[in-house]
Protein backbone atom coordinates (compact mmCIF):
# COMPACT_ATOMS: atom_id res chain seq x y z
CA UNK A 1 0.00 0.00 0.00
CA UNK A 2 1.02 3.64 -0.33
CA UNK A 3 4.03 4.95 1.55
CA UNK A 4 5.18 1.61 2.96
CA UNK A 5 8.65 0.06 2.58
CA UNK A 6 8.93 -3.64 1.72
CA UNK A 7 11.95 -5.92 1.44
CA UNK A 8 12.19 -9.08 -0.62
CA UNK A 9 13.49 -10.81 -3.71
CA UNK A 10 10.36 -9.91 -5.64
CA UNK A 11 8.96 -13.40 -5.43
CA UNK A 12 5.88 -14.00 -3.29
CA UNK A 13 5.56 -14.79 -0.44
CA UNK A 14 8.92 -13.51 0.84
CA UNK A 15 8.03 -9.79 0.96
CA UNK A 16 8.45 -8.34 4.46
CA UNK A 17 7.16 -4.94 5.59
CA UNK A 18 9.99 -2.79 6.92
CA UNK A 19 8.06 0.44 7.50
CA UNK A 20 4.29 0.56 7.61
CA UNK A 21 3.66 4.16 8.66
CA UNK A 22 2.53 5.09 5.14
CA UNK A 23 4.98 7.99 5.02
CA UNK A 24 7.79 6.84 2.70
CA UNK A 25 8.41 9.09 -0.31
CA UNK A 26 11.69 7.75 -1.76
CA UNK A 27 13.86 4.71 -1.01
CA UNK A 28 17.44 3.81 -1.89
CA UNK A 29 19.38 0.60 -1.22
CA UNK A 30 22.98 -0.30 -2.00
CA UNK A 31 25.99 -1.82 -0.25
CA UNK A 32 23.77 -3.35 2.46
CA UNK A 33 22.32 0.03 3.48
CA UNK A 34 18.74 1.28 3.11
CA UNK A 35 17.66 4.92 3.44
CA UNK A 36 14.33 6.66 2.85
CA UNK A 37 12.86 10.12 2.73
CA UNK A 38 9.46 10.53 4.34
CA UNK A 39 6.51 12.91 4.18
CA UNK A 40 7.88 14.73 7.25
CA UNK A 41 10.88 15.67 5.00
CA UNK A 42 13.26 13.64 7.16
CA UNK A 43 15.94 11.25 5.95
CA UNK A 44 15.90 7.89 7.75
CA UNK A 45 18.41 5.03 7.88
CA UNK A 46 17.15 1.47 8.32
CA UNK A 47 18.73 -0.05 11.44
CA UNK A 48 17.16 -3.51 11.15
CA UNK A 49 13.74 -5.12 11.49
CA UNK A 50 11.21 -2.30 11.46
CA UNK A 51 13.56 0.24 13.10
CA UNK A 52 14.59 3.48 11.41
CA UNK A 53 16.87 6.23 12.72
CA UNK A 54 16.30 9.84 11.69
CA UNK A 55 19.53 11.17 10.20
CA UNK A 56 18.44 14.61 9.05
CA UNK A 57 15.10 16.40 9.27
CA UNK A 58 13.75 19.49 7.61
CA UNK A 59 14.06 19.49 3.82
CA UNK A 60 14.98 15.98 2.56
CA UNK A 61 13.04 15.15 -0.59
CA UNK A 62 14.99 12.45 -2.48
CA UNK A 63 17.81 10.01 -1.75
CA UNK A 64 20.14 7.63 -3.56
CA UNK A 65 23.15 5.63 -2.36
CA UNK A 66 26.61 5.32 -3.81
CA UNK A 67 28.25 1.93 -4.27
CA UNK A 68 29.47 1.96 -0.65
CA UNK A 69 25.93 2.53 0.65
CA UNK A 70 26.57 6.17 1.60
CA UNK A 71 23.55 8.44 1.08
CA UNK A 72 23.36 11.40 -1.28
CA UNK A 73 20.24 13.49 -0.80
CA UNK A 74 18.38 16.46 -2.10
CA UNK A 75 17.89 18.88 0.77
CA UNK A 76 15.88 21.95 -0.15
CA UNK A 77 17.04 21.65 -3.78
CA UNK A 78 20.73 21.34 -2.79
CA UNK A 79 22.89 18.21 -2.90
CA UNK A 80 24.41 16.77 0.28
CA UNK A 81 26.28 13.51 0.91
CA UNK A 82 26.97 11.65 4.16
CA UNK A 83 30.51 10.45 3.55
CA UNK A 84 33.30 8.86 5.51
CA UNK A 85 36.61 10.70 5.41
CA UNK A 86 39.81 10.42 7.44
CA UNK A 87 38.12 12.50 10.16
CA UNK A 88 35.02 10.28 10.30
CA UNK A 89 31.51 10.55 8.88
CA UNK A 90 29.91 13.87 8.12
CA UNK A 91 27.54 15.73 5.81
CA UNK A 92 29.22 17.39 2.84
CA UNK A 93 27.65 20.05 0.64
CA UNK A 94 27.95 19.47 -3.11
CA UNK A 95 26.24 22.56 -4.43
CA UNK A 96 23.03 23.89 -5.82
CA UNK A 97 22.32 22.62 -9.32
CA UNK A 98 19.05 24.59 -9.32
CA UNK A 99 15.95 23.23 -7.64
CA UNK A 100 16.83 19.54 -7.85
CA UNK A 101 13.93 17.09 -7.57
CA UNK A 102 15.56 13.68 -8.12
CA UNK A 103 19.04 12.19 -7.73
CA UNK A 104 20.92 9.15 -9.06
CA UNK A 105 24.43 8.13 -7.99
CA UNK A 106 26.85 5.97 -9.96
CA UNK A 107 30.40 4.97 -9.15
CA UNK A 108 31.99 8.25 -10.24
CA UNK A 109 29.12 10.64 -11.05
CA UNK A 110 26.03 12.11 -9.43
CA UNK A 111 23.08 12.97 -11.70
CA UNK A 112 20.12 15.17 -10.78
CA UNK A 113 16.90 16.35 -12.37
CA UNK A 114 16.57 20.11 -11.96
CA UNK A 115 13.75 21.97 -13.67
CA UNK A 116 13.28 19.05 -16.04
CA UNK A 117 16.93 19.23 -17.11
CA UNK A 118 19.60 16.61 -16.41
CA UNK A 119 22.76 17.77 -14.67
CA UNK A 120 25.75 15.76 -13.52
CA UNK A 121 28.68 16.13 -11.18
CA UNK A 122 31.90 14.18 -11.49
CA UNK A 123 32.59 13.33 -7.84
CA UNK A 124 36.11 14.76 -8.03
CA UNK A 125 34.81 18.12 -9.33
CA UNK A 126 32.87 20.91 -7.67
CA UNK A 127 30.34 22.10 -10.27
CA UNK A 128 27.25 20.51 -11.77
CA UNK A 129 27.25 20.46 -15.58
CA UNK A 130 24.06 20.56 -17.66
CA UNK A 131 23.80 17.55 -19.98
CA UNK A 132 22.51 18.77 -23.37
CA UNK A 133 22.26 15.34 -25.00
CA UNK A 134 19.11 14.01 -23.29
CA UNK A 135 16.83 16.80 -24.46
CA UNK A 136 18.36 16.79 -27.94
CA UNK A 137 18.30 13.02 -28.43
CA UNK A 138 14.85 12.49 -26.86
CA UNK A 139 13.09 15.02 -29.05
CA UNK A 140 12.94 17.76 -26.41
CA UNK A 141 11.45 15.63 -23.64
CA UNK A 142 11.57 16.84 -20.04
CA UNK A 143 13.26 14.65 -17.40
CA UNK A 144 11.29 13.63 -14.31
CA UNK A 145 13.26 10.83 -12.56
CA UNK A 146 16.86 9.59 -12.84
CA UNK A 147 18.73 6.42 -11.81
CA UNK A 148 22.39 5.62 -12.40
CA UNK A 149 24.06 2.23 -12.56
CA UNK A 150 27.47 1.64 -10.98
CA UNK A 151 29.06 1.65 -14.47
CA UNK A 152 27.62 5.12 -15.21
CA UNK A 153 24.68 4.12 -17.39
CA UNK A 154 21.94 6.69 -16.81
CA UNK A 155 18.21 5.84 -16.89
CA UNK A 156 15.64 8.63 -17.17
CA UNK A 157 11.87 8.73 -16.93
CA UNK A 158 10.50 11.66 -18.90
CA UNK A 159 7.35 13.55 -17.91
CA UNK A 160 5.48 11.72 -20.70
CA UNK A 161 6.35 8.40 -18.92
CA UNK A 162 8.82 7.25 -21.58
CA UNK A 163 12.05 5.64 -20.37
CA UNK A 164 15.44 6.58 -21.78
CA UNK A 165 18.91 5.07 -21.32
CA UNK A 166 22.20 6.80 -22.01
CA UNK A 167 25.81 7.27 -21.10
CA UNK A 168 27.88 10.42 -20.88
CA UNK A 169 30.80 10.25 -23.31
Amino acid sequence: TGGQVWEGTGLAPDWVSRRNLGDAVDVAANGGAVWITATDTCLYQWTGGTSWAAAACGYASAVDLDTQGQPWMIWGGDIWAYLQTTSGYGWYYYGTPGSATDIGVGDSEVWVVSGGTLKYLVKSASNFITDPTFSAQSGGRVASKVAVEKNGTVWVVATDSTIWRGERH
